[in-house]
């Protein structure tokens, strides 16, 4: 593979979940100098996998500013995951905020985004026991996100929630849907109302079947489900 690098900056490429020399890994000052602008790098290795996983930089903080990219690899034989069709669903988040000035906001204060702060007056106010527990955590008991949907706006295959997608299908197929969390601090729960959905691979890799209404993907996992529209 010939990467160009069309920036005007260095940038890097890392195949994340793939097994590769760690030349290829795509770390700039660990695994290689990184990929100038202007310049090409040939990245060489064997695929020894198959399964959903991505890539994205690992140059500053360019993951954040959409530096990143689905992989679907197919197995060399049959599929063990039979199904009709399949779509690839690539979870991220955006901000007008440059990533360097939310990293910049968040080293000088890690609640700076953090808008649903508690306060004495709140319907379920914590005790000064609680209060002293989360201090020493050195954590807010509403810190599940360092940033939220207040700063973000979470996207699926860089589509925002107002512009909406479609998926054809035909009643009764089997649709494969991989999903792919490329957020940079963003946990997602997926559901798909009144659909029950078969998770058959994880991280690339095929698991037992387990059926299931919903699911939490964590930063940068993958997962591979099946459903059955009607």
């Amino acid at each position: 593979l010939n990467i160009t690098n069309t920036l005007d900056t260095d940038t890097s490429i890392h195949w994340h979940g793939l097994l590769v020399p760690f030349q290829m890994d795509g770390v700039p000052g660990i695994s290689f100098p990184g990929i100038p602008a202007g310049g090409t790098f040939t990245a060489t290795f064997p695929v020894r996998q198959s399964g959903t996983y991505w890539w994205h930089s690992h140059a500053g903080l360019q993951e954040q500013a959409g530096h990143y990219g689905p992989i679907v690899i197919d197995p060399a034989g049959p599929d063990p995951v039979q199904a009709d069709r399949e779509y690839v669903l690539l979870l991220s988040e955006f901000s007008p905020l440059s990533p360097h000035t939310i990293f910049e906001k968040l080293k000088k204060g890690e609640g700076y985004f953090n808008y649903q702060q508690t306060s004495w007056t709140d319907d379920y106010p914590l005790t000064g026991k609680q209060r002293r527990e989360w201090a020493k955590m050195r954590m807010m008991p509403t810190d599940i996100s360092d940033v939220t949907g207040s700063t973000y706006t979470y996207l699926v295959n860089g589509h925002g929630p107002k512009e909406g997608m479609e998926f054809a299908f035909n009643p009764g197929e089997r649709v494969r849907l991989r999903i792919i969390n490329g957020s940079a601090m963003t946990l997602f729960n997926i559901r798909i109302p009144g659909l029950p959905m078969t998770v058959v691979a994880a991280d690339g890799q095929n698991v037992r079947p387990v059926d299931t209404d919903e699911f939490q993907i964590g930063v940068a996992e993958t997962y591979d489900v099946v459903i059955e529209p009607g």
